[in-house]
């Protein structure tokens, strides 16, 4: 037998009955009235709307404000204090308000902010500690550099001096050996005209001596004269270095002058191919240390002072037009190496350090060329000559 549970609607009540489907006969069955009913499934209902609406109201204003104080503003503020530190701004804690995950990063994040601060303090004290010994290293050295070049201008300087002291010995000692020989002749002669032994001979050959020995030590004189005139013009150019016009083509000849017991005893020509009137504006002081630079540093590094080489040192002035001139300068000395090449005008860089070569010369020149004249200089490679430069100068007339 089979019975089936079924529930049904009769006059007002619900019915609910276990049938017999086989002979439909009903066992069982329970009614009560449908409005009992809805009246109790009403009030289930009622009940479960509200606390339907009274849980989703607190879960609308509850959630949002649980989140915004437990997740949002921890994370914004974490957000600020990234913000910050963007801006070099390592003074910042973050407060804490949930002990949680977010709680747990944010104190990682003050712990690593004063990490970085306290490391940033730290290297900019190291920093501040090391740049000031750099600074004192470098204005020591800059000191030293001082010295030293002053110390090289003096050089040259000296140079200069004992080139002139060589050159005014020459028609110095001529003038001295004339006036010696006018005043033996003069006791002489004094000495008949007091005796009255005289002859018109004697003293025509006194009066052909007096003449040529005062025109003997007046031409020696002048040359002296001359000499200590371009010394003067030149020591005082190097001490007192002002913006003057002068003829560069016989400036030049005057400093190859002042370095002549510099090439004493040397097989060395200085060719020049120059006009013989240039006349610019410029400093000469600067022009002789230029040329004397480059001149010594060919016979020191180029012919190693080689008395036996045939040496020849090439000058060349060219204007290219009014307002820039060219030199160029060379000689047929030792080749220079490419490192050499490379490091020539850094200061301190010398291959005959040995000797006492103080690495300053060609820095110097270098220096006077770019900042005093504010030219160009610049080395040629050449495999016929042993140094070969030019020079670029602005030029005002």
């Amino acid at each position: 037998m089979e019975r089936r549970f079924v529930k049904y609607l009769e006059k007002g009540y619900y019915y609910y009955s276990v049938l017999d489907t086989e002979n439909y006969s009903i066992y069982y069955r329970i009614g009560f009235p449908i409005i009992d009913y809805r009246k109790d499934v009403h009030l289930i209902t009622s009940k479960l709307i509200w606390l339907i609406l009274i849980s989703t109201i607190s879960i609308i204003i509850l959630i949002p404000l649980f989140l915004n104080q437990s997740i949002i503003k921890p994370v914004m503020r974490l957000l600020e204090g990234v913000k910050s530190i963007e801006n070099n701004n390592y003074n910042i804690k973050i407060d804490i308000s949930y002990e949680d995950e977010i709680g747990i990063v944010t104190r990682n994040f003050n712990r690593m902010v004063q990490s970085i601060s306290q490391s940033k303090n730290t290297l900019e004290t190291l920093v501040a500690k090391r740049t000031s010994e750099l600074e004192n290293t470098l204005n020591t050295l800059q000191k030293t550099q001082d010295h030293l070049i002053e110390a090289e201008k003096m050089s040259s300087l000296g140079n200069l001096v004992a080139g002139v002291a060589h050159e005014i010995n020459t028609p110095v000692g001529i003038a001295k050996t004339a006036s010696s020989h006018l005043k033996g002749k003069t006791k002489i002669v004094e000495k008949k005209i007091k005796d009255n032994t005289i002859t018109k001979s004697e003293f025509e050959e006194y009066i052909e001596v007096t003449d040529n020995s005062t025109t003997l030590i007046e031409t020696n004189l002048e040359k002296a004269i001359q000499i200590i005139k371009n010394f003067k013009m030149v020591s005082v150019d190097q001490a007192h270095d002002e913006l003057r016009t002068i003829n560069l083509s016989q400036y030049i000849d005057d400093i190859i002058f002042s370095l002549k017991p510099n090439l004493k005893n040397m097989k060395i020509i200085i060719n020049q191919t120059k006009p013989e009137i240039l006349k610019i504006k410029t400093y000469p002081g600067a022009v002789y240390q230029i040329f004397s630079n480059l001149i010594m540093n060919s016979i020191i590094h180029g012919f190693k002072n080689d008395i036996k080489r045939h040496g020849k040192i090439q000058i060349k002035l060219v204007l290219l037009d009014k307002n820039l001139l060219e030199i160029d300068y060379s000689n047929n000395g030792e080749k220079i190496s490419k490192e050499t090449e490379t490091n020539i005008f850094e200061p301190f860089f010398t291959t005959n350090r040995s000797q006492g070569s103080t690495g300053l010369g060609m820095h110097i020149v270098y220096n006077l060329v770019t900042h005093k004249l504010s030219g160009m200089i610049k080395i040629i490679p050449d495999d016929e000559n042993g140094f070969h430069l030019q020079i670029l100068l602005p030029v005002n007339k």
